[in-house]
């Protein structure tokens, strides 16, 4: 269990046996995976090994992301369970809008309080946080300020801040 009370999964539960169920999951709440499952002709059912999960298609923005409406991407087909739009780098040439949820974020909360606690002894020391990527809505800056937030909220002495990627702001802020 995280020190923030959080128990994400039973510990009994493999990785494999995590995927697979997160397979199940997205295959019965997420319109746009239901559809691309159908696609290439899988029953749901059969898949019960990590085995069998290995064999499912690989989602890209091509097969999965691009042919469908936002809301489709998403739990229950609709954004109203998200709290967050994230877009990606564009390291492709195109960036994509990603619907996200806090929720999103559990089970990395658990590896920056775990990095923080034991590398930094961020819990018993104040700390300043820096979050040097760039902002706006791109994901990578947004998702790590968010989980530092957290780790404050839940009784972490750290103070977040998001000055960007420019070495001035960063050296004023500091």
């Amino acid at each position: 269990m995280s020190e923030l009370g959080q128990t994400h999964h039973p510990p009994e539960v493999s990785a494999e046996g995590l995927a697979i169920q997160l397979f199940h999951s997205a295959v019965a709440e997420v319109p746009a995976y239901r559809r691309l499952i159908s696609e290439y002709g899988i029953l749901p059912e059969s898949v019960r090994s990590i085995d069998d999960f290995r064999r499912l298609p690989i989602t890209t923005k091509q097969n999965y992301h691009r042919p469908n409406p936002l809301p489709d991407l998403c739990r229950s087909g609709a954004l109203r369970g998200c709290d967050m739009l994230a877009v990606s780098s564009g390291s492709t040439g195109e960036p994509a809008v990603w619907p996200r949820s806090m929720a999103d974020e559990f089970p990395s909360l658990e590896c920056f309080e775990k990095v923080l606690k034991d590398a930094f002894q961020a819990k018993e020391m104040r700390t300043l946080a820096l979050v040097c990527f760039a902002l706006g809505t791109w994901v990578g800056g947004m998702y790590t300020a968010s989980c530092l937030r957290r780790l404050g909220a839940g009784g972490y002495p750290i103070t977040v801040a998001t000055p960007g990627n420019q070495m001035p702001e960063i050296f004023r802020v500091v």
